[in-house]
């Protein structure tokens, strides 16, 4: 009867699992490290699908003259080390300054993105680029470090307005 416990117990794990990290289900799943964004409480302005598809960071109406700031969590929900090689942005009046970073599983990392439009009735749109070896990433050429998975893109879409 110890031998079938102890075999259970290999087989099953001991304790509750706690259910707080659903084992990922999507096309994006597979061994390795995989980025997760969200906003922060309070301060964030990002909705994706799922992990990290169809990112928008939408500013909303910003009046001339004055800057708006979101901070968004980037965590590791993968089994792997994360290497994040850069954070990019496609038009330099969204600021965004990090550094190249690894995120151990279940690493939890905030970065900040800031606007400022200066005219009014302006429309400004681009992209935020994270190159790293997220599996849930698109596949890019370059940018990722030596050692890496592979090499993967994630897109978030940047918008911001000013009124009149």
């Amino acid at each position: 009867m110890r031998m079938i416990l102890i075999f259970t117990m290999l087989l099953n794990g001991c304790g509750s699992s706690g259910g707080d990290n659903l084992p990922c289900t999507s096309e994006d799943c597979g061994p390795g490290p995989r980025l997760k964004l969200t906003a922060q409480d309070s301060f964030g302005h990002i909705q994706c699908t799922g992990d990290a598809s169809d990112c928008v960071l939408d500013f909303g109406v910003l009046s001339p003259g004055l800057s708006a700031e979101s901070w968004t969590d980037m965590e590791n929900v993968g089994d792997a080390t994360l290497r994040l090689s850069a954070l990019l942005v496609t038009d330099p009046i969204f600021e965004v300054r990090h550094p190249a970073v690894e995120l151990e599983p279940g690493e939890v990392l905030s970065f900040r993105i800031r606007v400022r439009l200066d005219a009014a009735n302006q429309a400004q749109e681009a992209e935020l680029y994270f190159d790293s070896d997220a599996v849930n990433g698109a596949a890019v050429e370059s940018g990722c470090p030596e050692g890496a998975y592979g090499c993967g893109r994630i897109t978030v879409k940047l918008r911001a307005r000013s009124d009149s």
